[in-house]
């Protein structure tokens, strides 16, 4: 039986295996998505120098760029960030608390009126707020005295005065006295001899009849 004779068609046994074209990388992202989370959460968002408002979520290009942003708020410690923008991100800030400051009002005569931000206060007049650049005023009234009113801004503890001035007295009216009427004159009878009693002539005079 006659051997069998390769076919030059069959691929050799060795031959190795073809790779199939490698697919290329996916194209990087053109933007990245940050998003910021913060405490509390009315405070003030800066970003890049632009206001930023709620919620705060920014599309921003996918580069090695660096962002700044500020949060600040009433009560609160400002505080300033930075990222990159080369991935998403999720952030979060919260703010710590700045102290409580104390505003004392001085001056206040006993007894008088005080009214702060237009409501009734009774003494002593000292007042507890968050700090703040929010203006408050007051008003102080006293008998006597003019009005005096002022404000302050309780970024600080401290004392604020307010020195009343005595109020001008006003001279009592004068009272016109009207003229003095003298009394009139009533219409009588004309003067003359008071009428007598009634007598009998005598030889010595007039002798007054007693009747019987």
């Amino acid at each position: 039986m006659p051997d069998a004779v390769a076919s030059d068609d069959a691929p050799p046994e060795d031959a190795a295996a073809v790779d199939a074209p490698a697919e290329p990388p996916p194209a990087a992202a053109e933007t990245v998505t940050v998003k910021l989370r913060v405490t509390p959460a009315n405070a003030t968002v800066i970003l890049d120098g632009k206001a930023s408002s709620p919620p705060h979520e920014w599309t921003l290009a996918h580069d090695d760029a660096s962002h700044d942003y500020k949060v600040s708020a009433d009560g609160y410690e400002t505080m300033e960030f930075k990222f990159i923008a080369d991935k998403d991100r999720s952030l979060e800030a919260a703010l710590e608390k700045k102290p409580m400051v104390k505003i004392t009002l001085t001056g206040a005569p006993k007894g008088a009126s005080v009214t702060l931000d237009g409501k009734a206060v009774s003494a002593p007049y000292a007042w507890t707020f968050s700090p703040s650049k929010q203006p408050h005023s007051y008003r102080i009234s006293a008998k006597g005295y003019e009005d005096c009113e002022g404000a302050f801004i309780p970024d600080k503890t401290r004392s604020v005065s307010c020195k009343l001035k005595k109020a001008a007295v006003s001279p009592a009216p004068t009272k016109i006295q009207p003229p003095e009427k003298k009394p009139e004159k009533k219409p009588g009878k004309k003067p003359g001899k008071k009428p007598g009693k009634k007598g009998k002539k005598t030889g010595g005079g007039f002798v007054d009849e007693v009747p019987f």
